[in-house]
């Protein structure tokens, strides 16, 4: 089994920096509305959040091509927003994080999907969800598609970020993936339910294990029975690898040969567990793409999604944090 070493680790930290990496899938806004509580309202019983500041910053796929980004690689957007204020936002903020945005395209009668949280005293007192669910058209599918052949050639991997919003469909899917294997470049899927059959053949596919019990229609007891269920999920996906995240326990890579490794997660102080499957991803992804072992690019994403889970709310993590968390790691050689 290869041993990890800070050498290698840093190595692939660098080699990382300038990687262009397709991230398609369902882009949204995610606002923030910062406050402080001092009464409940004399109308409900509801706390009374005295508003300080608000922010935008992007969420879902957007997330993931922020952590692309974060990380020095070069997130290329291939997603749809509305044609309204929020689109127009989100357009800004990823363009304000050096995201290429060439491929957000405008859906037609589609409003552009915006989480908003209002947080006080760095707790979440509620979340507000505006969004479009509905498939993409026939249109819409064909406009991604040439988008996506367009960014195709300067793209080195590939991630498909499914929130079930309807940009991911089944044509879409498809094509992607084998225009990845084509290119022979890896592609990484971060699935979801309603079209996780859809997602074979792919480099990486990483559901939590929760996600694996729903899909199986189990319950997984204990490691052996996580080692049967996921070995033979890979399997019948036809993946290379399968990294399922298992929030406080870490998380189990599992590669060709009946291999798995246990990845524990390492002991921090937890603010806020949103958005560290998507750093996890898009660390993973850029790994592989460096050409790291899976055993090290799981290191990686796994030591990104501490040091992201230790932030309050949805923040990608930065290749300087990431270097100065592998430098402080006793138990690498």
């Amino acid at each position: 089994m290869r041993k990890l070493t800070r050498r290698r680790l840093l190595g692939c930290i660098e080699r990382m920096q300038g990687v262009p990496v397709l991230v398609a899938g369902d882009y949204m806004l995610d606002k923030y509305v910062w406050g402080t509580v001092t009464r409940v309202s004399p109308e409900a019983p509801v706390p009374v959040v005295v508003v300080d500041r608000e922010e935008y910053r992007p969420g879902g796929a957007g997330n993931v091509a922020a952590n692309v980004s974060a990380m020095g690689g070069i997130p290329l957007a291939l997603g749809l927003c509305g044609r309204d204020h929020e689109g127009d936002t989100l357009v800004d903020v990823l363009s304000g994080r050096g995201i290429s945005t060439g491929g957000l395209l405008v859906g037609e009668g589609r409003s552009t999907t915006v989480k908003c949280r209002v947080v006080a005293h760095t707790q979440q007192v509620v979340r507000m969800d505006r969004e479009t669910t509905s498939a993409a058209t026939a249109v819409e599918e064909a406009r991604l598609l040439d988008a996506a052949r367009s960014a195709l050639p300067a793209a080195r991997a590939m991630i498909l970020e499914d929130y079930n919003k309807g940009v991911l469909t089944p044509r879409v899917i498809e094509t992607l993936i084998g225009w990845g294997r084509e290119r022979e470049i890896p592609v990484a899927v971060d699935p979801k339910l309603e079209n996780f059959r859809a997602y074979r053949h792919v480099t990486l596919l990483k559901p939590n294990q929760g996600e694996v019990e729903r899909l199986l229609a189990l319950t997984i007891r204990d490691d052996d029975h996580l080692i049967d269920a996921c070995g033979a999920l890979r399997r019948a996906m036809r993946a290379h690898l399968l990294l399922v995240t298992r929030g406080e326990r870490g998380m189990s890579l599992f590669g060709p040969g009946r291999s798995v490794r246990h990845i524990p997660s390492r002991a921090r102080e937890v603010f806020d567990v949103s958005g560290a499957g998507d750093t996890v991803i898009a660390v993973m992804t850029l790994a592989l793409a460096a050409e790291a072992h899976p055993w090290e690019a799981a290191y990686l994403a796994n030591a990104a999604a501490g040091i992201c889970v230790s932030k309050v709310g949805t923040q990608p993590v930065f290749r300087a944090e990431l270097v100065s968390d592998v430098q402080r790691d006793q138990s690498l050689g």
